[in-house]
């Protein structure tokens, strides 16, 4: 019996530590969120303080990690809104994912790395041609652009 329970303590240990992982992983990617959010802000600050768009943030829940709530931005242009919508950070190849939906059109966001926070747009991203561009100001609202047009 003492082996036994010698395994179950051994995997309740194993869960904590899976659990205290998660949760620095978690947190570390809404920081990356956060700064994300502010650089695209810092982007699009001219327009905004012309009253040509509105951004306003609220909350969506992530179900992954054990679940949590996470930013997310709602661009408004005359009567469209373009989500800037987390979708977690258990992405293959990178370390976390924004897509930027509007008018049922979906671009993706990479992050490469949560420390460097540097963002990619994954270009062509649901086909076997994907390339990557580093995301940048005039990218950003070239995509925003066009995807209002």
């Amino acid at each position: 019996m003492t082996d036994f329970i010698d395994f179950l303590k051994t995997k309740q240990d194993e869960v904590k530590q899976q659990e205290s992982l998660n949760k620095q992983r978690v947190e570390d990617w809404l920081h990356a969120l956060t700064a994300f959010y502010q650089q695209v802000r810092g982007w699009l600050e001219l327009a905004t303080n012309q009253g040509l768009l509105e951004i306003v943030q609220d909350s969506i829940y992530v179900d992954e990690l054990g679940g949590y709530l996470a930013p997310r931005l709602c661009i408004n242009v005359g009567a469209d809104e373009v989500f800037l919508e987390p979708v977690g950070t258990v992405i293959i190849g990178a370390q976390g994912r924004v897509d930027m939906i509007v008018n049922g059109t979906v671009r993706v966001f990479i992050l490469d790395d949560l420390k460097e926070r540097q963002w990619w747009y994954a270009d062509r991203v649901f086909s076997r041609d994907v390339t990557y561009k580093e995301l940048d100001a005039k990218l950003f609202t070239n995509l925003l652009q066009t995807s209002l047009s």
